[in-house]
């Protein structure tokens, strides 16, 4: 559903007594919040943002948050801090306890704020496009994450904690200096979905395979030289990327799995679509390598950042 921006000053917005302020988009207004939180989050506003459940303060050019700790009366689910200054997050942050969903995509952080680990509630965590090298591993102290995006990062391997999200049906981590992917990864029971692509990878572990519930798997552009058969376990399987390594075959166990070695029934959809571009193939006989389609992962990207998305 399309919400028309709101042209009003945020004074009038808090001022409406008609406006039940459930939902406030207040992105790209740097003019405004020039001086930071003061003119929104101000003790003498807290009656007026007693309903306030969805608040974007995406593009304004934030260098700090302070002040945020006045919504903490506020049944707030969603917070969106993308694409500002922000180089590190206020401990007042913390008080925002219903917090579900927090944003902070495109900033310059270098580590993880800790307050981030003291909203428990969590369900959506997104920190792409910043400059993390050095994460905190207390993923744990999240447990009710579903999504979890640390794309386009500077790290170097996924925390260990990251592995107990019993919840976890969503791990982000393309565009960065990852060198392995656990075997831990088997932990991750109600995985759906993994990207790991533009990485410096080099192994896919059987223990991927155990996870029943994986749909979609990127592990383009990265130094993978070897398939394992084990994969053909992954009957809910509907989508891989292997573009761009080092694979000079793909195992027969694989080909007969995913049906690469004829068409699929007519009118049908292959069981799965498979990417292999890019590769050393020594042979293609009686499979077909689907040529990369730009627009479908220009789909997916687009879940990781706020700079794809058209936020007022």
């Amino acid at each position: 559903m399309f919400i028309k921006k709101d042209t009003r000053k945020v004074p009038e917005i808090i001022a409406d007594e008609s406006d039940e302020r459930e939902t406030m988009l207040l992105g790209r207004r740097g003019a405004e919040f020039i001086n930071g939180l003061s003119v929104l989050c101000h003790e003498k506003n807290v009656p007026r943002l007693q309903s306030l459940r969805v608040l974007s303060l995406y593009g304004n050019q934030l260098e700090n948050i302070q002040g945020i700790e006045a919504l903490r009366d506020s049944p707030l689910v969603e917070l969106n801090l993308g694409c500002n200054c922000l180089t590190d997050l206020s401990a007042g942050l913390s008080a925002l306890t219903t917090l579900e969903r927090l944003w902070v995509d495109d900033n310059r952080l270098t580590t993880l704020p800790t307050p981030i680990l003291q909203l428990t509630s969590l369900k959506v965590l997104r920190l792409s496009n910043n400059s993390l090298e050095h994460v905190l591993d207390e993923f744990d102290k999240l447990p009710e994450l579903e999504i979890l995006a640390l794309d386009n990062n500077r790290l170097t391997h996924i925390p260990s904690t990251v592995y107990g999200l019993k919840q976890l049906k969503k791990l982000i981590v393309r565009g960065n200096r990852i060198t392995e992917l656990s075997t831990r990864v088997q932990e991750l029971k109600n995985l759906t979905f993994l990207q790991v692509s533009t990485n410096q990878i080099e192994t896919i572990p059987d223990e991927l395979s155990t996870l029943s519930k994986l749909a979609t798997c990127y592990f383009n552009s990265n130094l993978i030289q070897e398939v394992p058969t084990s994969l053909a376990d992954l009957l809910q399987l509907k989508k891989i990327s292997l573009a761009n390594n080092r694979i000079t075959e793909l195992p027969t166990l694989l080909e007969d799995a995913w049906q690469l070695n004829g068409a699929p029934i007519e009118g049908e959809e292959p069981v799965v679509a498979v990417e292999l571009h890019g590769n050393p193939l020594k042979s293609l006989i009686g499979m077909e390598v689907l040529e990369e389609d730009v627009n479908a992962m220009d789909v997916e990207e687009s879940t990781t950042s706020n700079k794809r998305q058209r936020l007022p």
